[in-house]
């Protein structure tokens, strides 16, 4: 209720400071202040267009009523018509060239117009004239930065920081620049600058590392992350970039350390944790110490993260590389008994099944595997093969005659099963059709 009255009040002392200026009659002043506060109170609650028809009335009375052309400013600026509402604020400026207000929202429009140059003008003034006014400042610099001119936006935020102290929106700019400008001296200060300020953002020591990998001195980036590691000892992200550096810079036995020890910390995301064994698997082909070291990363990873699939089948991955084929299927069966529905697991459970002479498992396998991909033909296959080997024959006959009619565009894979599938239908006692489904296999591979 106090508000609205100022409100009301001040409003009239605009309006009465107007008719001052312009000699209006008594009849005209009040006219023009009664017409004033009803378009501003159409205007509050949305009526726009009424609210227009009420200042421009305002304006037939007194042309100078810089309040009423805010007014305007104001309802084209909300309905997006950028013109209308500049051209209203700078006669609103025009008119009275002291209220700040005014200029802001004209600097405001010219902002969405992409009228940079202009828009910096009015807060170069501003920022003159209100010299103690931060905010002033930062608009300022801001807008000097979407005119193109840097070298004055570095500047003016130096300015700025003289007067607000450091920022880290400033800073990050600056930054930027300096990064664009590939001065990266400067834009490491920045950054230590902030550093000073701010000494626990971990962010920030990230950033100073990445400028130091850039310009390919990792050392410092070492430097970097080992003050961080202080201030967060447990940090698993610290300890991963640790562990990149001492790789670059060919220390291997402490790069492992962090890595070690970035594995062993739950707080690293699984997928972090698989995607870097993904890319070290090529190494531990070729690597046996890259490989022992992979299958500890794997042991921690299923000790850290023992509800996820993928850490029982990254680890039999790494098992089956290492020729650990009975193991690798046990972590396997871990992963499917928690996410059945990856085909790509439960092939390495069947292959290893075969490869191992597991027969009664292959059967069980590849049975439960049909079950949930019952569109795909090698689970058939490798039922109808343990079928086979176990003499029940029937049992396979049905199996490879199904994934035969599933196979499309793999002439091996139909040449396979149509063979397997005569093999059953000659145990059987069908010749006919043994012989049919033989003929049938040569057709796809004559060898």
């Amino acid at each position: 209720m106090v508000y609205g009255v100022i409100t009301v009040l001040l409003l009239l002392m605009q309006t009465a400071v107007c008719a001052q200026k312009n000699a209006l009659s008594q009849e005209d002043s009040i006219s023009l202040t009664r017409k004033f506060i009803n378009a501003e109170k159409e205007r509050q609650l949305g009526n726009l267009e009424a609210s227009v028809d009420l200042f421009n009335q305002c304006l037939s009375i007194a042309p100078d009523h810089d309040a009423s052309y805010f007014g305007l400013g104001k309802i084209y600026l909300e309905q997006k018509m950028l013109d209308e509402a500049e051209k209203n604020f700078q006669k609103a400026a025009n008119v009275d060239e002291k209220n700040k207000w005014y200029w802001l929202s004209l600097a405001q429009v010219m902002l969405e117009r992409e009228k940079y140059k202009d828009a910096s003008k009015i807060y170069a003034t501003l920022s003159k004239r209100y010299p103690k006014n931060a905010q002033l400042q930062l608009d300022y610099a801001n807008t000097l930065l979407y005119a193109g001119k840097e070298r004055k936006a570095m500047k003016a935020f130096d300015e700025f920081e003289a007067t607000a102290g450091v920022t880290e929106e400033v800073t990050r700019r600056k930054y930027q620049y300096f990064i664009k400008k590939e001065k990266y001296d400067e834009a490491a200060e920045e950054v230590e600058k902030l550093l000073d300020a701010f000494p626990g953002d971990n962010q920030l020591y990230g950033m100073l590392a990445e400028l130091y990998k850039a310009r390919g001195e990792y050392k410092k980036a070492i430097n970097v992350y080992k003050k961080a590691l202080e201030l967060d000892p447990h940090n698993p992200y610290i300890q991963l970039s640790l562990s990149e550096f001492y790789d670059k810079v060919g220390e291997k036995e402490k790069s492992y350390k962090f890595l070690k020890e970035a594995y062993e910390n739950s707080n690293l995301d699984i997928d972090t944790k698989v995607g870097v064994l993904i890319k070290m698997f090529g190494e531990a082909e070729r690597y046996p110490k890259v490989r022992q070291e992979a299958l500890e990363l794997c042991k921690a990873v299923v000790e850290t993260h023992p509800e996820q699939a993928k850490s029982y089948s990254v680890y039999g991955d790494y098992l089956s590389l290492d020729n650990q084929r009975d193991k690798a299927r046990g972590q396997y069966r871990k992963a499917v008994k928690i996410d059945p529905s990856r085909y790509a697991i439960w092939n390495q459970i069947l292959l290893i099944d075969s490869e191992l002479g597991m027969n009664d498992s292959l059967i069980a396998d590849s049975k439960a595997a049909m079950e949930y991909f019952p569109a795909q033909p090698m689970v058939y296959l490798f039922n109808g093969i343990a079928n086979n080997q176990a003499e029940n024959y029937e049992a396979a006959a049905k199996s490879l005659k199904q994934g035969a009619q599933m196979v499309l565009g793999n002439n091996q894979l139909s040449a396979q099963m149509l063979a397997s599938l005569g093999d059953a239908y000659h145990e059987l006692g069908r010749h006919e059709s043994s012989d049919s489904a033989y003929d049938a296999s040569l057709s796809y591979d004559p060898e």
